[in-house]
């Protein structure tokens, strides 16, 4: 056996022990939800092709073969020479894992036979390493080696959400040097998810306190960064005035009426339904421990 079936095949075997957590089912799920978008919308069967294929590898690292199979004969068949081979490779992966070893290998077989058509392309998507004299703080993904610069949620190359599976390096001219932990700067740094949108507060760093990353319907992107007094100031100014404009009539009501009517009942939960969480939320954020604790996180170098 070839040198590079064997790699093939230590992978593959890695692959096949190791099981994908409840956060991570989570975070490919969001994956395949986003490339699946991407597809309904890709127009080539170039660019179709490829998106099958970063759909058969995201079901292969959810388990779920049978969609990862389906993926794999839909991109084989836009007839794309460039992305065949991949899809070569990911049907032999999932026959292998599905204990179908004896055509796994003679597809392995068959492919060490003949060399790609075409060098392995690079994904449209990937950021490469800024290049300076100075080290900058970089994230290398363990999925597909690509260098995501620091702050990114997702890996630019293959869509992976960056986790503590991803290495961090310092990236020269020179090339890549680990960074050991003890020698980063960390801030305390707290994260929480609302549907499609994800919010972090770093209270270390009062102009970038508050980073939301909102993920739109048909996969789009978007990332806004709030200054710490911007929000202190804002945020209670703005709580002020839901108290006022809810609390003001129900006072009128309360000092008014004799007996207690349903319609100040109802407008008195309108008032604890809407300002309770409205200030829970506002001081989860603003003090880092309130209901919750930070976690120390690495932070640029640069």
């Amino acid at each position: 056996m070839e040198e590079w079936q064997e790699s093939t095949v230590r992978r593959w075997e890695s692959e096949r022990t190791s099981r994908p957590t409840a956060e991570e089912m989570h975070n490919w799920e969001r994956t395949v939800a986003e490339i699946r978008t991407r597809y309904k919308l890709a127009e080539g069967h170039k660019d179709r092709a490829e998106l099958c294929h970063r759909l058969a590898v995201a079901y292969i690292k959810m388990e779920d073969y049978a969609q990862a199979m389906k993926w794999v004969d839909l991109g084989l068949a836009e007839g794309s020479e460039v992305w065949v081979r991949e899809l070569q490779e990911d049907m032999a992966l999932i026959l292998y894992l599905q204990e179908r070893k004896e055509e796994a290998m003679a597809i392995l077989d068959e492919l060490a036979q003949r060399p790609p058509l075409v060098p392995k392309v690079t994904p449209p998507k990937r950021i490469a390493p800024r290049v300076t004299e100075e080290p900058v703080l970089n994230l290398i993904c363990p999925h597909c080696d690509a260098d995501v610069p620091y702050g990114q949620l997702r890996c630019p190359g293959c869509g992976a959400k960056v986790d503590d599976k991803f290495t961090l390096v310092r990236s020269t001219k020179d090339g890549r040097k680990a960074t050991p932990v003890e020698e980063v700067e960390t801030h305390r740094i707290k994260q929480f998810s609302i549907f499609l949108t994800i919010f972090t507060m770093d209270y270390d760093d009062p102009d970038n306190f508050l980073t939301v990353h909102r993920v739109r319907f048909l996969g789009g992107e978007m990332t806004s960064i709030t200054e710490r007094w911007w929000y202190v100031w804002g945020g209670l100014a703005g709580l002020v005035w839901t108290y006022l404009l809810l609390g003001i009539p129900l006072w009128l009501n309360l000092s008014a009426a004799e007996t207690l009517s349903g319609a100040t009942y109802i407008w008195a939960v309108l008032f604890l339904v809407t300002n309770l969480p409205l200030t829970l939320f506002y001081l989860y954020i603003v003090f880092p421990d309130f209901l919750g604790q930070t976690i120390d996180h690495p932070v640029r170098g640069d």
